[in-house]
């Protein structure tokens, strides 16, 4: 129908054009895993350098150097783009509240001495429900998918920081607790109840004009019903009476659209 065609969700494809996105596929994550050296269960032997910047997503990095070799990224600045084209994610408010700790492990994960940190599987994992629309409309890149080079039960540092899990439902969603109403792929998010298609003075007018021709419609209703039950003995005949049947059909009818009129 047309009011479901109005339904936009967050267009992620958009925010992820091709170009850019072919460049985080372009398979350096594999092969930086291929050549670099095991130090332990949860790091690798990588190329350390000092974090330009020392904060992700708006919150303060606990440690002063990274690497880019998760991503294969040429350099800091150009990272940090391809992480701001994630944040279009905030219209899915589960989703940006789990996803947050995996972008910034896997875009700047600490090193030091050579050797670094490995974003855990489980970080991993818990992204994959509450951010299922990615898959549905781009797919995840070759180094945000849950790889088996991603270690189990790995503490990393990333994971105990406190991101801003606030995140806003994209219009015309609004957000909601009832898992029936969820749009589909954007959990946390409904459609509103107004008509996205119309405007607030549109809606106004209308509402205006069922209060008008319900009001005319219940007077009417109501003065023949009345009428009728004034002088019920001449009006309890056939086939009189269906006029009263059709009279009360339209009084109950008109009470039902005026009682969205009343208070609270």
């Amino acid at each position: 129908s047309g009011s479901q065609n109005a339904v936009s969700l967050p267009d992620v494809s958009q925010r992820f054009p091709g170009d850019q996105f072919a460049l985080l596929e372009g398979g350096s994550f594999t092969g930086s895993f291929n050549e670099s050296q095991i130090v332990d269960q949860c790091h690798r032997t990588a190329q350390c350098e000092a974090l330009e910047e020392s904060t992700c997503l708006g919150v303060q990095l606990p440690y002063m150097h990274t690497s880019l070799a998760l991503t294969g990224l040429p350099n800091q600045r150009i990272a940090r783009e391809h992480l701001e084209l994630w944040s279009s994610l905030r219209n899915i408010p589960r989703c940006w509240a789990v996803v947050q700790p995996l972008l910034c492990a896997i875009f700047f994960p600490r090193c030091d001495n050579n050797s670094l940190e490995l974003p855990s599987q489980e970080m991993c994992v818990i992204t994959r429900g509450p951010c299922r629309l990615v898959e549905h409309e781009r797919e995840w890149p070759d180094f945000l998918l849950c790889r088996e080079d991603y270690p189990h039960k790995c503490k990393n540092s990333v994971r105990e920081l406190k991101f801003n899990t606030t995140g806003q439902c994209a219009p015309p969603l609004v957000a909601t607790e009832k898992e029936s109403s969820w749009y589909e792929g954007v959990k946390g998010c409904g459609i509103q109840c107004a008509n996205p298609i119309f405007t607030d003075e549109e809606h106004e007018d209308l509402h205006h004009f069922v209060a008008a021709l319900g009001g005319v419609c219940l007077a009417f209703a109501s003065l023949t019903v009345l009428t009728y039950l004034i002088d019920w003995r001449a009006a309890n005949k056939y086939p009189v009476l269906i006029i009263f049947y059709i009279n009360g059909c339209f009084l109950i009818a008109s009470i039902g659209f005026i009682v969205q009129f009343h208070p609270g």
